[in-house]
């Protein structure tokens, strides 16, 4: 199956199936081993190196598909409204009201001002910065 196609029905499937669409996908480096689980009884897990995820990542941009490894640190540094992750304003508006709900926070209107509400590492020093307070 083309990988394009692939992702393609896995949006599909999360739209009709959950009710919202895929802006990106996260491809881990971790993958659960259903036979080893069987066989030992207990949860087993593959692992690859994070390099070789980000290879792969290297695939999927060329065909246009928004892939991201958030265990690489640059990933983690890169703008959410950027071309890697390609969220929308409305997006980060519903990630800064599920952070505020989920963490019972009020995040000062200065972060967003300043522009600091922009990548994955600087939202969760928001959270970090406004729970310690």
């Amino acid at each position: 199956m083309d990988i394009e196609i692939l992702f393609i029905k896995i949006s599909l499937s999360t739209r009709y199936k959950l009710g919202f669409e895929t802006d990106f996908f996260n491809l881990s480096n971790n993958s659960f081993d259903y036979n080893g689980s069987q066989f030992l009884k207990s949860m087993q897990y593959l692992t690859v190196d994070s390099e070789l995820v980000d290879e792969k990542n290297q695939n999927f941009k060329k065909n246009n598909i928004p892939v991201t490894n958030i265990l690489n640190n640059e990933a983690k540094n890169d703008h959410l409204l950027g071309s890697n992750i390609k969220l929308t304003p409305r997006d980060l508006l519903y990630i800064f009201v599920d952070i505020e709900e989920e963490f019972k926070i009020t995040i000062p209107e200065s972060y967003i001002i300043e522009g600091k509400f922009n990548t994955f590492n600087n939202i969760l020093q928001i959270i970090k910065d406004e729970i310690t307070e």
